[in-house]
């Protein structure tokens, strides 16, 4: 099962739209007993571990990621209740990799383009950061719905943001991006610069596509190299194999 047909398996069962925020409410007697957490987070979720045929439920509960806040207003509300209340998040997509790590799903391997630095780092914290960009060849990664849940203006957690990388599925889409009318000489400032292109093979449960550009997990790669700019625009014109240096 791939990562969008658990999220179409996901949102069926616990009958939810398509936000990639599931919200959900846990009740305890004692907020300071972790155990007693713990055990009510795991039944919660014990249904759909059993629909999902999950093998590992206890190492999957153990290694959770979500956030939770006390509801002070359960207690106002509901004033000769026994329980406490904690309202609680997750974000799915999240979810689902540390199924998949833990369950090991198959893979299918696919082909990633990027721009880097040295450094390892990308256009948009490096040298394209200072250009005026062009907002239909390079809209902001918040603008693009597809990634709602990971580049998100109402729920932005940086940790997991950080494990994200941006790049492209077709090298004709990586020069499309960085065409710019306006600054014709572009391409040789990035190369001049430094800045290579990084060819990933990676499995393609840690990519997410978006209208422009996509996001992947690049710490999930398996391999990659470095191909040559001339190359690019050989290989593009004439369809010609590209000159690799392994990495």
């Amino acid at each position: 099962m791939n990562r969008k047909q658990f999220l179409n398996t996901f949102n069926e069962y616990f009958q939810k739209n398509e936000n990639p925020f599931y919200f959900f409410n846990i009740l305890v007697k004692d907020s300071s007993n972790k155990l007693e957490f713990n055990e009510a987070i795991f039944l919660h979720f014990m249904p759909f571990f059993f629909f999902f045929k999950i093998k590992n439920k206890i190492d999957l509960i153990k290694n959770f990621n979500f956030q939770k806040q006390y509801d002070s207003y359960f207690e106002e509300d509901n004033p000769s209740s026994e329980f406490c209340c904690f309202n609680c998040h997750l974000n799915v997509n999240q979810l689902f990799y540390q199924i998949k790590k833990i369950e090991v799903f198959s893979s299918n391997l696919t082909k990633i383009y990027r721009l880097e630095t040295s450094h390892d780092r990308g256009l948009y914290d490096s040298f394209f950061a200072s250009k005026k960009i062009n907002l239909d060849n390079q809209p902001c990664p918040f603008d693009d719905p597809t990634f709602i849940g990971i580049f998100d203006r109402n729920h932005n957690d940086y940790k997991y943001q950080k494990e994200w990388f941006f790049g492209f599925s077709d090298k004709k889409d990586l020069l499309n991006w960085i065409s710019d009318a306006s600054e014709p000489n572009l391409l040789s400032q990035l190369q001049s610069k430094g800045i290579v292109i990084k060819e990933y093979i990676i499995d393609d449960d840690f990519v997410i596509n978006g209208h422009k550009q996509l996001i992947f997990q690049k710490s999930q790669h398996q391999s990659s190299c470095i191909l040559s700019w001339d190359e690019l625009f050989y290989q593009l014109s004439r369809n010609a194999p590209f000159f690799r240096t392994g990495l």
